[in-house]
């Protein structure tokens, strides 16, 4: 066995001793520093494929949906055309997400792109049907997505990626997780009674007064069941590799448990959240509930006609599609080039301009403070000297006054006196 006094932490400057040879005078050998790589994102988009599995919950139930939240808050003051505008918005973004999911090889960067899909259902749900119906859809994907967030943490503790190729198997692997990915995915494909199902009717309910907007929404739903069909055959279908780690596990799953209980519990939540907020409680209609069931077969059919058919889509199309759309590019040009700049030309002004602005007051001010010294040297300080000056020569001049020689009092009273009686008789004469 090693002695472990041998191996025991010795002080920095015995070390430092060892360290160096015999005679050598160099002192301690420096430690290299690594020049720190910095590497360029493709936009904003790219640089946030997901939050962590810990900020699932807060990223599905609030910051990912802040804007549905303002907009139903503002959805009185907002009536007419601005929530048509925010309807085009939503079902458009719903379409695109669900096309930028599909394209995705990375599992958060799926549910990223769900995340902006679902949001777009939320703003038709808003505009078409009030703050009822898109709140109700706002709290069925916050339990059904912050479910599949934390299921997929414990994916990517495991295998330490999340690579949809990395990730094969996985869900066979740990069959808890995956059981909670699948109900998460399964409420947000509108899968019965499940409590996105509840809610993507209650949209498409409100959005049969748009035709426009149904088939969008319509489109977005068969894109729902594609895209979240896709990861789940990649993670169960595949060898199992190891075993589940037991650090943090059980913790990841007591809450993707939860949540994916909650899935199923909140479809009945939609009365509640009308009563809440005061506003009409969420329908439904045959037609919508039939709607909703055809978008999710035609998505699941479409998707295994795809693995099962020859032919791939054109590499252009997919390519364009994990690239948000070209939105990261558009992002570039129409704000982040045009902000950098008016940045430049700011900062530009504030050099040329501000600056020479400054620096003038501040020449002038040290001007007139140089000036207004030399005047108080020469004019009110002179001032104040000569008449000190002068008083100390009168204090020196009356001194001669006090000799202590009483025959000059003498002589001065007289020479006094004479003086008065001068004057006295003067006065006299000329009065």
């Amino acid at each position: 066995r090693p002695d472990p006094a041998r191996h025991r932490e010795r002080p920095a400057g015995e070390q430092v001793a060892r360290a160096r040879a015999p005679g050598d005078a160099r002192g301690p050998p420096r430690r290299r520093v690594q020049p720190r790589r910095v590497r360029r994102r493709a936009g904003p988009r790219a640089a946030r494929p997901g939050p962590p599995p810990v900020a699932a919950p807060r990223h599905a139930a609030t910051s990912g949906a802040a804007g549905v939240y303002l907009l139903a808050r503002a959805s009185d003051l907002l009536a007419g055309w601005p929530l048509a505008v925010a309807g085009w918005v939503g079902a458009l973004t719903a379409v695109a997400g669900a096309v930028i999911a599909l394209a995705q090889d990375d599992l958060k960067r799926v549910l990223a792109g769900s995340t902006s899909s679902q949001l777009g259902f939320m703003f038709v749900g808003v505009a078409a049907g009030g703050p009822a119906v898109g709140i109700f859809h706002l709290v069925a994907h916050a339990a059904g997505k912050a479910t599949m967030f934390l299921a997929a943490g414990v994916f990517q503790h495991a295998r330490g990626t999340t690579s949809l190729v990395g990730l094969r198997g996985a869900g066979r692997a740990d069959r808890k997780a995956f059981a909670a990915f699948a109900a998460g995915a399964a409420s947000i494909a509108a899968v019965p009674p499940l409590a996105a199902f509840w809610s993507k009717d209650a949209i498409l309910l409100v959005a049969e007064e748009n035709p426009a907007w149904l088939a969008l929404t319509v489109l977005a739903a068969a894109g729902s069941a594609a895209y979240l069909l896709r990861p789940a055959l990649v993670l169960w279908h595949g060898t199992p590799v190891g075993r589940p780690r037991r650090a943090g596990r059980p913790a990841m799953l007591a809450g993707a448990g939860a949540l994916a209980v909650a899935s199923l519990g909140l479809g009945l939540a939609g009365e509640l959240l009308a009563d809440l907020i005061g506003a009409p409680p969420p329908g439904s209609s045959q037609l919508s509930v039939g709607l909703s069931l055809g978008a999710l077969a035609a998505g699941v059919a479409a998707y295994l006609a795809a693995l099962w058919l020859p032919g791939h889509l054109p590499p252009r199309l997919v390519t364009l599609a994990r690239d948000q759309l070209g939105t990261t590019a558009a992002l570039r040009t129409l704000v982040e080039r045009p902000l950098l700049l008016a940045a430049r030309a700011i900062e530009r002004a504030d050099r040329t301009r501000l600056d020479a602005a400054v620096d003038g007051t501040a020449r002038g001010g040290l001007a007139l403070a140089h000036e207004t010294d030399r005047v108080e040297r020469g004019g009110i300080d002179a001032t104040v000297d000569g008449i000190a000056r002068a008083i100390g020569r009168g204090g020196s001049q009356s001194t001669r006054l006090q000799s202590g020689r009483l025959y000059e009092y003498l002589r001065d009273t007289v020479l006094g006196a004479a003086a008065v009686a001068f004057i006295l008789v003067l006065t006299a004469v000329l009065g």
